[in-house]
C-alpha cells in the first residue's frame, strides 16, 4: 500500500500526530490531497483485512484543499 500510495506521488505526514492511523499527502493539480488510513484496515503484519465496504468507508479519509492556501512548511517536501 505504502509503496502504491509513493508511486503516484503520495508521501509521509511526518506531522502526523497518532500512530492510530497513516497520513499521506501530495499536491497534484494546485491541490493538497490527504489521504488517511486507519491501522484498523490492517492485520498485524500490515495486510490489508477483508471487510464491509461500509466498514472500510469509514477507516480512510480524503481530504482536499487549495494548495496556495497551505503554508510552504505545511508540505511534506
Amino acid at each position: 500500500m505504502e509503496e502504491f500510495l509513493q508511486v503516484v506521488g503520495f508521501s509521509d505526514d511526518i506531522a502526523a500526530p497518532d500512530e492510530s492511523y497513516w497520513r499521506y499527502t501530495r499536491v497534484h493539480d494546485g491541490m493538497k490531497e490527504t489521504i488517511t488510513l486507519d491501522l484498523d484496515l490492517f492485520d498485524d503484519n500490515y495486510k490489508l483485512l477483508r471487510l464491509p465496504m461500509s466498514r472500510v468507508k469509514t477507516l480512510i479519509q480524503w481530504e482536499t484543499e487549495d494548495a496556495s492556501s497551505v503554508q510552504d512548511d505545511e508540505l511534506p517536501f
